[in-house]
C-alpha cells in the first residue's frame, strides 16, 4: 500500500468480535518486512478523548491487556505510522468504516499529519451501500476483502489489481 513509508500500525481485534483479524506483521512476515526497513507499530488507548498512542512493536514485545481485552504492548518507542491497517465491522460504498463507536481511528486519522493511508480490513459480506457517515468519520484509502483490494477515489471503491 505505501511505496515510501516505513512504519505500519496493525491490530489486534477484539477477542469477542466478528472483525477480520488485521494482525499480519508476525513470524516470518514481520522478518521479512523488516529486514526492508518497515517497522511495526500497534494503537495504544491513552484515553477516550485523545487520538490513539502508536507504539513499537516486535514479536519479542511484552504484551499486557487495555481495558478492552486488546493486547498492546506495555512499553515502546511512541511512533508515527505511514498507513493504519484497522479493522471493519461494516464499510460502504463510499469508503467509510464501521468501528466501535468509540472514534479512535477517526481522531488519530484526522491528529496525524501528514495523514497516514487508511486501510480497511474486513468481510466482503459487512459491505453496506452506506453506513450513513458522521460529519467526524474519514473514509479509508483502501478496503481490502476476501474479494480484492478497493481503493477510495472520488468517493467510490474502485477494484485495484495489486500484481
Amino acid at each position: 500500500v505505501t511505496q515510501n513509508g516505513r512504519h505500519v500500525s496493525d491490530t489486534f481485534t477484539l477477542r469477542r468480535s466478528n472483525e477480520k483479524p488485521t494482525f499480519c506483521l508476525c513470524g516470518d512476515d514481520h522478518r521479512r518486512a523488516c529486514s526492508g526497513g518497515l517497522r511495526a507499530c500497534l494503537p495504544v488507548v491513552r484515553d477516550n478523548a485523545s487520538p490513539l498512542e502508536f507504539r513499537e512493536w516486535a514479536p519479542h514485545s511484552e504484551m499486557i491487556e487495555d481495558r478492552y481485552g486488546i493486547h498492546i504492548p506495555a512499553r515502546g518507542a511512541a511512533m508515527r505510522p505511514d498507513a493504519i491497517l484497522m479493522p471493519l465491522n461494516g464499510f460502504d460504498e463510499a469508503g467509510y468504516r464501521l468501528g466501535y463507536g468509540g472514534g479512535y481511528f477517526d481522531r488519530s486519522l484526522a491528529a496525524l499529519s501528514p495523514r497516514p493511508q487508511a486501510v480497511g480490513v474486513g468481510f466482503e459480506l459487512a459491505r453496506v451501500p452506506s453506513i450513513r457517515p458522521q460529519a467526524h468519520d474519514l473514509p479509508m484509502d483502501f478496503i481490502v476483502t476476501e474479494s480484492g483490494i478497493f481503493q477510495v477515489e472520488a468517493g467510490r471503491l474502485q477494484p485495484r489489481n495489486m500484481r
